[in-house]
């Protein structure tokens, strides 16, 4: 068809910009095919940058209060390690007690690990963990007071089921809060470094404390790095909203 007619159809058919773009088409779309988005529809089709990271620009506050959590979970998997002479002659501990109280801590805390994470992300990360350092602390001091094996053996154990609780939460918090995959990165790496410094650092601090101190003095010293960390984070760690739990 020729003419003014042909002319009339092609204005009344809808042109490539304007017709409707199925979901199946939009997927192979080019750039320059794609509708523009106007601010207004933005607005309510994704949240901003500004709203994703308003509650992040402390996050290399936090970072130290999650990296003294797990300073404070893995040192005390190591620190008791000098402590077996001290608590042999102390508490009269046989070799087979000796061997549950260096590994209840570690049992429970792997057996439970899984567990406390999967809490977390049901009753909210800052929470667990918070209730983890508060539960962490008490046990500490109940292990200090222990006079007998079964009290530093029940002790030890209910401290491992604490640390399962700290753990998975301080890394699922830096995730959230370093949203930006470079800084994540690096965030991990500090993160991830601490952990290997407590390693280390467990038996330095466990020799230097028992030869002026008790052998309850390894578990002290948690608690004053528990109420640090405790204040810090109240302060500074935002309070994360729930993942959706998957049925």
């Amino acid at each position: 068809m020729t003419g003014p007619a042909a002319h009339e159809g092609a204005d009344l058919a809808p042109s490539a910009e304007h017709r409707h773009v199925t979901p199946g088409e939009a997927r192979h779309a080019t750039p320059a095919e794609a509708r523009h988005v106007t601010p207004g529809e933005a607005r309510h089709t994704a949240p901003s940058a500004e709203h994703r990271h308003a509650h992040h620009d402390r996050r290399w506050l936090i970072l130290p209060v999650l990296c003294l959590s797990v300073f404070l979970v893995v040192v005390d998997n190591t620190i008791v390690n000098v402590a077996i002479p001290s608590l042999s002659r102390d508490l009269g501990a046989s070799t087979a007690q000796l061997q549950w109280i260096v590994d209840a801590y570690s049992l429970a805390f792997a057996g439970l690990l899984l567990a406390g994470g999967g809490i977390g992300d049901r009753l909210g990360r800052k929470v667990v963990m918070q209730a983890g350092l508060v539960f962490f602390g008490v046990f500490s001091v109940l292990a200090a007071l222990s006079t007998t094996t079964g009290q530093l053996i029940s002790a030890r154990a209910l401290m491992g089921v604490a640390a399962a609780f700290i753990f998975p939460a301080t890394l699922a918090i830096l995730t959230d809060v370093f949203p930006d995959p470079s800084e994540r990165q690096k965030a991990l790496g500090v993160w991830g470094a601490t952990s290997g410094i407590a390693v280390a650092f467990g038996p330095i601090v466990g020799g230097a404390l028992l030869e002026h101190f008790w052998f309850g003095s390894i578990f002290l010293v948690n608690v004053p790095l528990v109420i640090v960390t405790l204040l810090a984070g109240h302060v500074l760690i935002p309070k994360m909203a729930r993942p959706p739990v998957r049925r």
